[in-house]
């Protein structure tokens, strides 16, 4: 796992740190761990494990090509295209986790003197369902005025 240490990438991941352990093992040995989660929630599943600027991609992605295809009335490909999106979200979203908590994990250590690492670490990793609530929200909000 190199430099490391698992007690570090369990503070970060937090409450769940111990599903994640196959998911790791699996990831170490080579193999990919599909996420169901990831598939089905996409953008959403980033926000939760505070993965902002891969949402943002994601997010961004869809909406990009749903105006291109829609622009050439070409619906069906942009179906195709978010599928395939959802299908790569759901083969790529734990191994994009485990490096984007190691990276983390490595700049708080490069940073922080060991007395501040485990609270920054539990801070900056974790879940935000409050974010992925809000987000909810807003959609909701905006989904009730366009449909008027």
């Amino acid at each position: 796992m190199g430099s490391i240490s698992r007690e570090h990438l369990d503070l970060f991941v937090g409450a769940r740190a111990d599903q994640y352990e196959p998911v790791w093992a699996k990831l170490e040995s080579g193999q990919l761990a599909w996420n169901w989660f990831a598939f089905f929630f996409g953008p959403f599943w980033f926000v939760y494990r505070k993965m902002y600027l891969y949402a943002f991609g994601l997010t961004s992605l869809s909406a990009i090509s749903g105006i291109t295809f829609d622009a050439l009335k070409l619906p069906v490909l942009d179906i195709i295209l978010n599928i395939g999106l959802l299908v790569a979200v759901g083969v790529w979203a734990n191994s994009l986790y485990y490096n984007y908590s190691r990276g983390q994990i490595a700049a708080i250590e490069a940073k922080y003197p060991d007395s501040e690492r485990e609270a920054r670490l539990s801070r900056r990793g974790g879940t935000n369902p409050v974010a992925v609530a809000l987000i909810v929200l807003v959609f909701a909000v905006w989904a009730s005025f366009g449909s008027g």
